[in-house]
């Protein structure tokens, strides 16, 4: 039998399913409405970036992807975050059992809002922040290259790997004549393009908070992600108790759900918003969405 506790947790889980599915269906509609192209007829910073004419060690640049690449790895991170945010819309219907998932996919999406608020800075030039979408790839490419290891070993994944090396190389000249400095001794951690380096996820969540003027600690914020998403033991894990004849049973609170789904929203929001205002999109575009956020969240948009 179904007690009003469950009842009213089921109904409430229903009303955040309804705004996960929201949060995919507003990107498709940005998508499929050209808002998140870069059209020369709207002013925003993505065409004045696109249009842009950089120089490097080696004189101007002549592939024009690099001026387009900070814009399309924040694009390819906000749809991540938005495929996940579909995944917690169908977590929702059994939040017990699925709350661990929760938190790992919670620290997913907080990863690449960090990322994206890096990469996508309004308050740096646009060269820097080529620099940082620069190092993001080649620092992608560096850790692929082992991965590889666990693949046969036949022909083909060596000659995967070997392609890896070299472009990895192919990459790190490229650097060279398109940033000053750019040096890649040590870890990538140490690695230099243009004066910047390849922020740590702690770091980035750090730069997050300030740049949506929250007074959330970020530092604090990715640790309690860390921990919340890999495996602990009784002690860090709220609500867990022992069990007579169970390792362990998860007294899970409502408010532990709602608080995790919450921030999973405030992070995907604050990084499609950033996405759409670089596009110079109008924000009655996703205004209907707010107001559904606002519904579902009262005080959502007074948060700090």
């Amino acid at each position: 039998m179904v007690n009003s506790a469950e009842s009213a947790l089921r109904a409430r889980m229903l009303e955040i399913q309804g705004l996960f599915n929201e949060s995919l269906s507003i990107l498709r509609s940005l998508q499929q409405s050209g808002a998140l192209h870069i059209d020369e007829n709207r002013p925003s910073q993505a065409a004045m970036d696109a249009a842009m004419t950089l120089a490097g060690p080696s004189g101007e640049w002549k592939d024009s992807q690099h001026c387009l690449r900070p814009r399309a790895l924040a694009l390819k991170f906000v749809h991540e975050q938005a495929g996940f945010c579909r995944s917690l819309a169908l977590l929702t219907a059994d939040p017990y059992h699925s709350f661990d998932s929760m938190c790992v996919i919670s620290r997913a999406i907080a990863e690449r809002s960090g990322r994206i608020a890096w990469i996508l800075d309004p308050t740096v030039d646009h060269k820097i922040r080529c620099a940082r979408a620069y190092l993001v790839d080649l620092v992608s490419l560096h850790h692929l290259v082992p991965s590889r290891l666990i693949e046969p070993s036949d022909g083909v994944a060596r000659e995967k790997k070997a392609k890896d090396k070299e472009k990895s190389k192919a990459m790190k000249r490229e650097a060279k004549e398109l940033f000053d400095p750019a040096t890649f001794e040590n870890e990538p951690s140490t690695w230099n393009v243009a004066g910047e380096t390849y922020i740590s996820w702690t770091d980035a969540l750090m730069n997050w908070a300030r740049a949506n003027e929250l007074s959330i600690d970020g530092e604090a914020l990715y640790n309690l992600l860390a921990v919340t998403s890999h495996p602990q033991g009784f002690t860090a894990v709220a609500g867990t108790d022992r069990h007579p004849y169970h390792v362990g049973v998860l007294g899970l609170k409502t408010s532990q759900v709602e608080k995790t789904l919450r921030l999973s929203l405030t992070l995907y929001y604050s990084s499609l918003t950033q996405c759409a205002n670089y596009h110079g999109v109008d924000e009655q575009a996703y205004s209907g969405w707010e107001a559904k956020i606002s519904e579902v969240y009262p005080g959502f948009f007074a948060q700090d």
